[in-house]
């Protein structure tokens, strides 16, 4: 009975130890990957207007749950929306992170794939310039990369969402449309010819039974 109350005593001190570690190594990144994060978030807005100046924006109307941070940005002459959006599909573990914009005007001005860990040449290339995204009219549908519909599909519902977020926020009517997801082609069909062999299968029953 002494060992089993030793025993459980000895656990939760050490369980107690790992957490005040685990918690102590969370205080000290937490600050670090936050402001990796805002650092990448100022050279998009950099790299998207030098003049613009940036603040945070209330995104607590988005009911998605995608969109993780919004801010607004006014020069001289344009304003932008920006949307910091998170979405998880084909690697489950590791959310796909990424930054969409828009002007006044409608239009897609900005889609910045911060991070992804999707499979190499297949779900990365929502990175590229394959998968059409800057350029559109809000109100234009972003069809999926043919065969990386799973990835894409997941960026274009966080696009939508965003889009959302961005009509009652910019006063811009905006109407989310469905991705358009292309019918998969098998290739041509190939004739059999009508001399191909048939093989038929013969049963031949033996009886085994040794005789005496």
């Amino acid at each position: 009975m002494k060992k089993t109350i030793y025993l459980a005593c000895f656990l939760a001190i050490i369980c107690a130890i790992f957490g005040g570690a685990i918690a102590f190594v969370n205080e000290l990144t937490a600050p670090i990957i936050a402001e990796q994060a805002m650092a990448a978030e100022t050279a998009v807005f950099k790299e998207l207007d030098p003049e613009a100046k940036f603040s945070e924006l209330d995104i607590t109307s988005d009911t998605s749950g995608l969109v993780k941070k919004g801010f607004y940005g006014e020069s001289s002459s344009n304003k932008y929306w920006v949307y910091n959006v998170n979405v998880t599909r084909f690697n489950s573990g590791t959310p796909i992170s990424f930054m969409v914009g828009f002007n006044a005007e409608g239009k897609i001005i900005l889609f910045n794939v911060l991070s992804q860990q999707e499979t190499e040449g297949i779900g990365t290339r929502i990175s590229t310039k394959e998968f059409e995204v800057t350029g559109k009219n809000v109100n234009d549908a972003i069809n999926p990369l043919s065969g990386a519909t799973v990835s894409s599909s997941a960026v274009i519902n966080g696009i939508n969402s965003a889009k959302t977020l961005y009509a009652s926020q910019a006063g811009v009517s905006v109407e989310v449309k469905e991705a358009e997801v292309a019918p998969v082609s098998l290739g041509t069909k190939v004739a059999i010819s009508k001399e191909f062999p048939k093989f038929e299968a013969a049963c031949e029953a033996k009886d085994n039974t040794a005789e005496g």
